[in-house]
């Protein structure tokens, strides 16, 4: 019984690849149905309950979307799915804060290089607005936070790279909880809200020139003093 569960359940993951190279090859878009089951059965050479096994599996992987009567249809994976994952992957590390401000560095200076060689005078004109709706929040809002991440959120924007934007957006709600108690340990230590005032304006002023080295330089200084709050508020 074991054996054949295990061949069974290694057909069904070769269905799986077979399958969704066949989405890949036939380039369906979003909402677009599918074959029948049965027919996929004859096309791969296997059961029709094999079949089912990997149409489930590819929609829990966010590949396509059942609807009970309906036909199964394509789905492109999106920053919730993303999130899905980054969540229950660093639900179980005990370090998880620290690994997503890794994450966030590695993600955030890339974006900054691209942006100083991609952004357009709109998109730096955008920057300056959201880091003046930032500047103008208490220093202890919630607001504050949000308006962080709208502001990095326009520098990825300008990186005019979906799976930048997309990576973004799927760590934005976890890198909140990141930026709370960075925040707190930044402020807990006697920093104020200039010293980073400042250095999201190097920032923008380093895109705006154009500059990619400068812009990695200033993202990641940047990126230091919020490492420098997580440490003070985790290692007390």
């Amino acid at each position: 019984m074991i054996r054949n569960e295990v061949q069974r359940h290694s057909l069904s993951l070769q269905v799986v690849a077979m399958l969704g190279r066949y989405l890949d090859e036939e380039q369906l878009a979003a909402g677009d149905p599918i074959p029948p089951t049965r027919e996929l059965a004859e096309r791969f050479g296997v059961s029709v309950p094999v079949v089912r096994e990997a149409i489930a599996e590819l929609a829990g992987q966010g590949r396509l979307t059942r609807t009970q009567g309906r036909a199964t249809v394509s789905r492109l994976p999106n920053a919730v799915d993303l999130e899905g994952m980054f969540r229950s992957r660093m639900r179980r590390e005990a370090d998880a804060v620290l690994q997503f401000h890794d994450y966030r560095r590695l993600l955030e200076v890339g974006a900054a290089r691209l942006a100083a060689a991609r952004a357009t005078a709109d998109d730096v004109a955008i920057m300056r607005q959201r880091l003046t709706a930032w500047r103008g929040l208490p220093q202890d809002s919630p607001e504050l936070l949000e308006a962080d991440i709208a502001l990095h959120r326009a520098i990825a924007e300008a990186a005019r790279n979906d799976l930048v934007l997309m990576s973004m957006d799927a760590v934005a709600a976890l890198l909140y909880d990141a930026r709370v108690v960075g925040w707190r340990g930044w402020v807990n230590a006697g920093k104020t809200i200039d010293h980073i005032a400042d250095a999201h304006a190097a920032i923008i002023d380093a895109i705006e020139a154009g500059d990619p080295e400068l812009a990695e330089r200033e993202m990641q200084r940047h990126l230091d003093q919020a490492g420098f709050g997580l440490h003070a508020e985790l290692d007390e």
